[in-house]
């Protein structure tokens, strides 16, 4: 997965964990609480399923964020479910939302 400098994914969740490894990039990680979480390359995360765990992806830098992505989604099943942001969070704004 990869997203460019600039964009973000848009607010969402997952239905199933994820884990993910940045290889390239730093990607900032906008959760639930509105608490930020930066990973730079060579970095891992484990991303918990459902809709209570709501979060948004950036890429601020000037080079492409690549992500390894491992999960347990069945074949057809979408990787995301878009949603509104939570609380007084704004809606994301960057272009590119990429999933």
């Amino acid at each position: 997965m990869v997203i460019a400098p600039g964009a973000c994914t848009g607010w969402h969740f997952h239905r199933v964990p994820l884990i993910a490894l940045v290889k390239s990039g730093t990607l900032t990680r906008i959760l639930h609480d509105l608490t930020t979480v930066v990973h730079p390359a060579g970095t891992s995360f484990i991303e918990p399923a459902g809709p209570e765990h709501l979060h948004l992806g950036r890429n601020p830098g000037t080079e492409p964020v690549v992500l390894y992505v491992t999960s347990a989604l069945t074949e057809g099943e979408p990787f995301s479910v878009p949603a509104a942001p939570p609380g007084t969070a704004a809606p994301c704004a960057c272009p590119g939302h990429t999933w």
